[in-house]
C-alpha cells in the first residue's frame, strides 16, 4: 500500500515532536477483501492509547483512511476525541456523566504515556476508579485484569480478597515489623501472594476471565503493566499481537491466552494456527519485592504525619504505581 505524502518515512518514532505509528492491514470481515488497519508499538510504545484504539478500530467505531501505513498520536487522539463526542454514553444530559466527561478528558493525554491503575483481587472487572480508568467506562470498552487470588485458597483469600494492590503493599509495608503475630502473619500472606502471582495472571483469574468475556467481546486486558486488546471468538481467548516487528506478518495476528506462563500459540489473520511457537515471557514480570523494599525507603523517611496516612492511593506521589507505561 502506497504511504500518504505527507507522512515521514520513519515509524514508530518522533519526527518534527510528532510520534508517529506503523499500520498493519488485516483482513477483518465477511469478505476476503475487507481489510481493518490495527496500530503496532515498539518495545515502549503507550500501550494504553493503541489498545483502546485497536478496540475501535476492530468494532468499525473509528476508521483510518485506506493506504496508509503510518499513524501520528495525534491523529488517533483526535479519532478518540471525536468517537467520544459523537456517541456519547445514554445518560450523557446527567450530571454524572458530565462529571466523569470532564475528569476523563482531564486525563485523557495520560493514554500517550502511561496509565494508573490499581486492580482488586476479587474481580476480573474489579479496578479502583479514578479518572484514567474511567476513560474506558466512556468508551463502553471493557477492562479486564486477572489477577485474582483463589477462593479455595481460603488463608490466603481471607485476607487479600477485599484489598487492592496498592492497599496490599501497604499492608506489608506496615505490618511486617509489628508487635502483632496476627498483622505479622497477614504481611508475610500478602507478600507470598505477591511473589508467587508475579505474572499478574493467576489460574483463577484466567478461569474467570474464560467465564466472564462474553463470544465476540472486544475488550482491554491489562497484565504485567501492559494493556492489550483482547477478543473471545469460539470460546477461545485471543491477544492482538501488536509487536511492530511482526507489522509484514499476517501468519502472527493473534496469539491464544491457554495458561499464565506467557505461553501460547500465534494465529494468523483467518485464525489458523501459524507454524511458529510464540515465545514465553515476552514480557517482564512486575518486580514486587524490588518495588516494596522501595516503598519501603519512602514511607520511612516521610513525617510521621504522613507516614500515618493510610490511603496510599490518596498521595499522587506517594501511590505505587502499578501500570506505569512508557
Amino acid at each position: 500500500m502506497a504511504m500518504a505524502q505527507d507522512q515521514p518515512e520513519r515509524t514508530s518514532d518522533v519526527v518534527n515532536n510528532q510520534i508517529y505509528y506503523q499500520l498493519k492491514w488485516i483482513p477483518w470481515g465477511p469478505g476476503d477483501d475487507e481489510f481493518v488497519p490495527i496500530v503496532t508499538q515498539n518495545e515502549n510504545g503507550p500501550c494504553p492509547l493503541i489498545a483502546l484504539a485497536n478496540v475501535l478500530l476492530l468494532s468499525h467505531r473509528i476508521k483510518i483512511g485506506g493506504g496508509e501505513t503510518l499513524v501520528s498520536s495525534s491523529h488517533l487522539m483526535d479519532l478518540l476525541g471525536s468517537c467520544l463526542l459523537e456517541n456519547p454514553l445514554a445518560d450523557y444530559h446527567s450530571a454524572n456523566y458530565q462529571q466523569n466527561m470532564q475528569d476523563a478528558m482531564a486525563a485523557f493525554p495520560r493514554l500517550q504515556t502511561g496509565l494508573d491503575v490499581n486492580v482488586k483481587f476479587n474481580s476480573v472487572q474489579s479496578f479502583e476508579f479514578t479518572s484514567e480508568s474511567g476513560i474506558f467506562d466512556l468508551f463502553q470498552v471493557p477492562l479486564y485484569h486477572g489477577w485474582l487470588v483463589d477462593p479455595q485458597d481460603r488463608h490466603t483469600y481471607d485476607v487479600v480478597c477485599t484489598l487492592s494492590y496498592n492497599q496490599l503493599v501497604e499492608m506489608i509495608i506496615n505490618n511486617q515489623n509489628s508487635a502483632d503475630p496476627i498483622n505479622i502473619q497477614n504481611a508475610l500472606i500478602c507478600e507470598e501472594f505477591l511473589e508467587i502471582n508475579s505474572s499478574q495472571l493467576t489460574h483463577h483469574g484466567l478461569c474467570e476471565l474464560n467465564r466472564v468475556i462474553k463470544e465476540g467481546d472486544m475488550c482491554v486486558f491489562f497484565r504485567n503493566n501492559h494493556f492489550n486488546t483482547i477478543f473471545k471468538r469460539q470460546g477461545q481467548l485471543l491477544l492482538l499481537v501488536t509487536d511492530s516487528g511482526f507489522v509484514n506478518e499476517l501468519g502472527h495476528v493473534w496469539k491464544t491466552v491457554t495458561d499464565i506462563d506467557g505461553s501460547g500459540d500465534f494465529l494468523d489473520a483467518q485464525f489458523k494456527y501459524s507454524t511458529h511457537s510464540i515465545p514465553q515471557g515476552n514480557r517482564e514480570q512486575l518486580p514486587i519485592k524490588k518495588e516494596i523494599e522501595e516503598e519501603q525507603v519512602l514511607h520511612l523517611s516521610e513525617p510521621a504525619a504522613v507516614a500515618n496516612d493510610t490511603r496510599l492511593g490518596s498521595s499522587k506521589d506517594r501511590n505505587v504505581k502499578l501500570s506505569k507505561t512508557s
